[in-house]
């Protein structure tokens, strides 16, 4: 007759094997434990030989290089930081004496002021491709008819904005240095009609997104604001 079964199902059997296992891993555990250090460092030093084989030397930058790679870093950091550096132009604008004149500076402000206010009023009238602002939304407003693509209208929206926020700066400088006067009223105009321009904008946006259906009827019934100009 022979031996009883010592396991009736698998799972027995490789508990069993498992309880083996572990048994040998507790007598030889000191021998086991130091052909595995052997092992990982044998392995550690074919990898770093073949790494070091296969890296490539390094090449210096030249000055060109050099010069693209801080333009990068300093474009990456303005946009990371752009409220922070704009807030503190501002108040070193605001901490400049009004009326201090430097080396290489005019005595008089007011033709540097009037080359700036004219500059507004030349990018402005580019932003409009010419025209004057009922031309201008008109054409835009037919072109998304036409083409029916919102980007544009953001993509216009955001060129004119920029300007606005130039705009902004060059007045806070200028109050800061000069004051109000002629001067400031004629930025002040560039700035209202920059803030029309993009109130327009922002109206065939508006009417953009609620369909085209509504686009057309608001439009053949005079509904947009640069129609009511």
């Amino acid at each position: 007759m022979g031996r009883k079964r010592l396991y009736k199902t698998d799972e027995e059997r490789q508990e069993a094997a498992r309880e083996r296992n572990r048994e040998y891993y507790r007598r030889n555990r000191t021998s086991i434990c130091e052909d595995r250090r052997r092992q990982y460092s044998r392995t550690q030093k074919a990898n770093s030989e073949s790494t070091a084989s296969a890296r490539r030397p390094r090449r210096s930058l030249t000055d060109e290089e050099r010069l693209v790679r801080d333009r990068k870093k300093a474009a990456r950091y303005y946009s990371m930081h752009k409220s922070e550096i704009q807030d503190r132009r501002r108040a070193e604008c605001r901490n400049k004496p009004a009326n201090r004149v430097g080396k290489g500076q005019p005595s008089s402000p007011g033709p540097v002021w009037q080359q700036h206010t004219s500059f507004l009023q030349g990018r402005l009238l580019k932003l409009r491709q010419e025209q004057d602002t009922k031309t201008f939304m008109l054409n835009l407003a037919t072109g998304f008819l036409v083409h029916r693509q919102q980007e544009l209208l953001w993509k216009g929206d955001q060129e004119f904005q920029a300007l606005l926020d130039r705009a902004y700066r060059l007045r806070d400088n200028f109050l800061s240095q000069i004051g109000a006067g002629p001067l400031l009223e004629n930025m002040q105009k560039v700035i209202a009609d920059i803030r029309l321009d993009i109130g327009c904008i922002n109206d065939i946006a508006a009417w953009a997104y609620a369909g085209i259906e509504e686009f057309q009827e608001a439009h053949n019934n005079g509904l947009f604001m640069y129609q009511k100009l």
